[in-house]
């Protein structure tokens, strides 16, 4: 049996667990537009969801090791993912999750990846 032939074998019981891990419903939607109200604050509206389904939030901490300078001192980077079942559709980058009806992350980087068990999406917290 080749590696390739035990990775093919394995990966639906991987992705079964994979995915029995991802406990929180969210959609992900694309801006279509902004606005302003009375008070001058950007309104923005967005498309139907491109996905609606279960996801998991996971924050890898500095993963990468890498730091960035901010002013006087180097500050680490913080990798934080969203996941999706692996049969979902592709959701583009820019696309923005809600979780309880609340923007909370905006995708910044394609899910790529052969064999994989979920797609692993780099995201930024929306402010």
């Amino acid at each position: 049996v080749s590696l390739a032939d035990a990775i093919a074998a394995t990966l639906p019981e991987l992705r079964a667990h994979a995915e029995s891990r991802m406990a929180t419903p969210c959609a992900a939607k694309v801006a279509t537009g902004v606005s302003s109200d009375d008070d001058g604050n950007d309104v923005v509206t967005y498309s139907a969801p491109v996905y609606d389904g279960p996801c998991r939030i996971r924050n890898r901490g500095n993963a990468t090791g890498r730091e960035v300078e901010s002013g006087s001192q180097a500050v680490a980077i913080t990798v934080v993912e969203w996941h999706i079942p692996i049969g979902s559709p592709v959701v583009p980058v820019g696309a923005v999750v809600f979780i309880d009806n609340i923007a909370r992350y905006r995708i910044t980087q394609p899910a790529d990846g052969d064999d994989m068990t979920a797609r692993r999406y780099p995201v930024e917290r929306v402010e």
